[in-house]
């Protein structure tokens, strides 16, 4: 019996919080590309390039910190050496624990200088609720 209950829990947690996570995009100027950062099992980055030209020497660093007791802290990062135009590229981050938390990722493109964005979100579990930016 307590099998079934805690079952039809995590059940019922995963499809609120399937419901309930948000994504939080990041647009900047044309030279940079596009991120869009989303929740669920884990934390979904997806890197498009919306610019006309070849973007070279893409690199990303995410740091991802906090929780209860700031248990959670994960470093994650990838190089493209080539993002074409219209080219997206699709990075999924798995963690586990409770609490707030802050992602900090930094994207480099080649011949220009970093940019910065900052999310918060919050973690039950393995599952990641991105706090929508206004």
């Amino acid at each position: 019996m307590r099998r079934k209950i805690l079952g039809v829990f995590i059940c019922m947690l995963f499809v609120i919080i399937q419901g309930l996570s948000l994504s939080a995009t990041a647009t900047t100027n044309q030279s940079y590309p596009e991120m869009t950062f989303r929740g669920g099992f884990g934390i979904t980055l997806v890197i498009k390039n919306n610019d006309n030209e070849t973007l070279t020497n893409v690199i990303w660093m995410t740091v991802i910190t906090g929780g209860i007791m700031d248990l959670i802290n994960k470093t994650s990062g990838d190089h493209f050496p080539k993002l074409e135009p219209g080219q997206q590229k699709i990075r999924k981050i798995f963690l586990f624990g409770f609490g707030m938390i802050n992602i900090h990722v930094r994207i480099t493109v080649d011949g220009l200088q970093g940019k910065a964005y900052d999310i918060e979100g919050f973690v039950i579990g393995p599952f990641v609720i991105i706090r929508q930016n206004s």
